[in-house]
């Protein structure tokens, strides 16, 4: 899949989506129709105060050059992210992922909210009650991200630069890909991360649907840690279900 056509197609579905959408709006002047996971939203056309609710929604702002004012378990995403372009140490914690607090968002008077729509089904109107609040499914695979991305882009008026990021990404994966195909490395592979539940060491073994896989899987390794996908992506098991791991790179 080129990453870089399919992002010009989407912005052209978006803009085409938009363009129609207005003809039937009440959005008013300076404001725009963005449709999202669970509906539309009047969006300023120029956005300067946003608030993330999720990891990968917040990266995606920070590297289209856009700083978040507010982001969603803030200690967490500076331990777990690691970018080239650091968080603004301005950025307020807004509370967890899954409990954002209201009432600090409304303090910080933000002009657009991002979150995964999965997260905030219950919350969806009270956020909107703050800020026009767009929802995305999440970072469930490659062509989920470049939608949401493109339409981030979109939002805060930087389309080109969405661009030239896929087009960087689009060339490390074919750049990757040939290095490892010349290797003759075996290409199966299963990826942790250790964490604690209840006290007890534990391992999350990433499934397909999984940001990290998708870009493994898409420079031509193979995941072979088959559970079925759920919106997490990925299981929690213990150190016993590793002896059911065999020939793969751990």
């Amino acid at each position: 899949m080129k990453i870089q056509a399919l992002a010009i197609m989407l912005l052209l579905t978006i803009l085409l989506n938009i363009t129609a959408a207005a003809q039937d709006t009440a959005c008013q002047t300076g404001f725009r129709l963005i449709e999202h996971q669970l509906g539309a939203a009047c969006v300023p056309d120029e956005v300067q105060r946003v608030v993330t609710l999720e990891h990968s929604m917040t990266e995606a702002v920070v590297t289209l050059g856009f700083q978040p004012v507010g982001v969603a378990d803030l200690e967490l995403y500076n331990t777990l992210v690691n970018l080239p372009i650091p968080l603004s140490q301005d950025a307020v914690d807004v509370g967890s992922r899954r409990e954002p607090n209201l009432e600090v968002i409304a303090t910080l008077k933000p002009d657009l909210i991002i979150a995964a729509s999965w997260r905030v089904t219950e919350t969806y109107d009270d956020l909107s009650a703050i800020a026009p609040t767009l929802t995305f499914e999440g970072s469930s695979d490659l062509e989920t991200l470049t939608d949401y991305f493109t339409t981030i882009a979109l939002v805060l008026n930087r389309e080109e630069v969405a661009l030239q990021r896929l087009e960087e990404m689009n060339q490390h994966f074919v750049a990757a890909a040939a290095l490892i195909a010349d290797s003759g490395l075996n290409p199966a592979f299963v990826l942790s991360q250790t964490w604690y539940e209840e006290n007890i060491a534990t391992f999350r073994l990433f499934t397909g649907n999984a940001m990290p896989v998708e870009i493994l899987t898409n420079i031509g390794l193979e995941n072979t840690w088959t559970a079925e996908p759920n919106p997490d992506g990925f299981t929690v098991v213990g150190i016993e279900a590793l002896a059911e791991i065999e020939d793969t790179n751990f």
